[in-house]
């Protein structure tokens, strides 16, 4: 009988250990969430509420004193100071809160709403998760609805928004003004190009007395016209070869003619032009009074 007695202070013993260790156990965690940044709330399946730490407390109510919290879902609903709001600033009824959400057996993960507050003018982002752990026979013992402050993320993710927005704006308009530089440029090049070639070419008929016979001062004359006309040429050429690799870069098509391409000049010369002969002018080669380029703008057809 002794023995039996004792087995059962035994067991006594154990047990008050068992639920002492238990009692810590609880402490510790309550400690931990209400140390906790983020909200949690924790609900029976029956709507009672299991653990309201003070980040949704002072969320939620005007008085956060533990004491006076709220028992139910419902009661802490009702209570609350809070509006919610989805991304599109539309209000949510109560109906549809993370709580009775999480209550109808529903998972979400990082629900993005707007919360206001009367105690503040300031709108805030709160993400909330919930999901809902089951006992072993399959039934729900306990719903969690967590929720963060992403205030701060938000901000900055619209501080980037607008700024990639005005980045665009400005290589828009970036863009743009080398296209209408590079036009202007290809354009004066050879709106000044073709009466230029009208003047080489009829400086070489002259020179070659192809309208009579001419004198040693007018040749010199001439000399003086065709080497100051194929140095402004190569200077128009050289602009032009600007305003093709301007184009080039930003992806444009640039098509220059090969060797053996053919343009009447204005001056009626019949000759053939290269695009490379502007590169040995300092060689001595022949320098071609016309030279046909496709430019990749509108008016080059009219050029």
């Amino acid at each position: 009988m002794l023995l039996g007695a004792g087995a059962v202070i035994t067991d006594i013993i154990e047990q008050r250990h068992a639920e002492q260790a238990l009692r810590i156990m609880h402490q510790q965690m309550e400690a931990i969430m209400e140390s906790l940044d983020e909200g949690v709330i924790a609900l029976r399946p029956d709507g009672s509420l299991a653990v309201l730490n003070a980040a949704a407390r002072q969320l939620m109510l005007a008085d956060p004193d533990p004491t006076v919290a709220p028992a139910t879902a419902q009661d802490l609903i009702a209570r609350s100071v809070i509006e919610l709001r989805d991304a599109d600033g539309q209000p949510i009824s109560p109906a549809e809160w993370p709580l009775m959400r999480v209550l109808r057996g529903e998972h979400f993960h990082n629900w993005d709403l707007r919360l206001r507050t009367p105690t503040s003018s300031e709108e805030h982002w709160v993400t909330f998760s919930g999901m809902t752990i089951a006992a072993e026979n399959g039934r729900p013992a306990l719903s969690i609805v967590t929720r963060r402050d992403i205030t701060e993320r938000k901000r900055n993710e619209a501080a980037v928004h607008a700024h990639a927005e005005v980045l665009s704006r400005s290589n828009t308009d970036l863009s743009c003004a080398l296209q209408l530089k590079d036009e202007f440029l290809a354009m004066m090049s050879h709106e000044l190009r073709t009466p230029l070639n009208a003047v080489l070419g009829t400086t070489e008929a002259l020179e070659a007395e192809t309208y009579g016979s001419i004198t040693v001062r007018q040749r010199q004359a001439l000399t003086t016209v065709r080497e100051s006309g194929r140095h402004l040429l190569g200077i128009l050429s050289d602009i032009l070869d600007l305003a093709y690799a301007a184009e080039a870069a930003v992806g444009g098509r640039v098509d220059v003619p090969g060797p053996g391409s053919e343009v009447l000049c204005p001056a009626g010369t019949y000759c053939t032009g290269s695009a490379a002969a502007r590169h040995s002018r300092a060689a001595a080669e022949p320098v071609f009074l016309c030279e046909s380029f496709a430019l990749p703008y509108p008016h080059r057809s009219s050029l």
